[in-house]
């Protein structure tokens, strides 16, 4: 019926939709080897029908065939395009699950040495999508790094901040308000610096660094 349809009623909704249907009958038969073609089918369905919600499908399953099975960081920027193109879409919160997969993907088979820069913009980019880069072994090193050698103190605090409040980045936290303490110190902002001590000695009272921290809290 949907063979029929498709071909029989082009100029109807039901058109699109039965061509979306058709396409979906090979999606779980798709390889690393064979996608192209299918994933090429949908980005074709989207930019032809006209239902929005309909186009919003075709266009998200072109995008999750790429994620599944090309390369990582043209995916990424094919998710991060869809979101700006479908902000509250219905498939917006798995689109942020893929993303989040992307990043992480993207962070562990990139080869970042000797490119510092690329690095830091890379986390500042994918900011709100770090939590499992959050989860790999020297994680919190690779960003300090980055920014140190890209003599970024300012930036890296700020970073820092953004993320040390995040439920994802908790294993971490205490490590990064040392960071963020350390670099206050470093460009002088005492202030701050004051500031991310109290905070840390109230969450973290029986932390192993509590003893530091109220020695450098006491010196100030």
């Amino acid at each position: 019926i949907y063979y029929n349809v498709s071909e029989n009623f082009k100029d109807n909704k039901a058109n699109g939709m039965a061509l979306l249907r058709l396409a979906d009958q090979k999606f779980l038969q798709t390889t690393p080897w064979n996608y192209g073609a299918l994933s090429n089918l949908y980005l074709k369905i989207s930019g032809q029908i006209g239902d929005l919600d309909m186009r919003e499908e075709a266009l998200f399953k072109h995008v999750l065939l790429e994620s599944m099975h090309g390369e990582a960081a043209e995916a990424l920027q094919l998710v991060t395009g869809f979101q700006r193109k479908f902000p509250r879409g219905a498939y917006a919160a798995v689109a942020r699950k893929v993303r989040e997969v992307l990043v992480t993907d993207v962070y562990l088979n990139t080869k970042w040495v000797g490119n510092p820069s690329a690095l830091v913009r890379f986390f500042e980019e994918q900011l709100d999508y770090l939590s499992g880069c959050v989860e790999q072994p020297g994680f919190l090193k690779s960003i300090t790094q980055a920014y140190s050698e890209s003599g970024r103190p300012i930036e890296l605090i700020k970073l820092l901040d953004s993320l040390v409040e995040r439920q994802w980045a908790a294993t971490i936290a205490p490590e990064m308000y040392q960071e963020i303490v350390d670099n206050s110190e470093l460009i002088g902002d005492m202030p701050r610096m004051e500031r991310v001590i109290k905070t840390f000695l109230h969450k973290y009272p029986k932390d192993q660094r509590s003893r530091e921290m109220t020695e450098r809290l006491g010196s100030i």
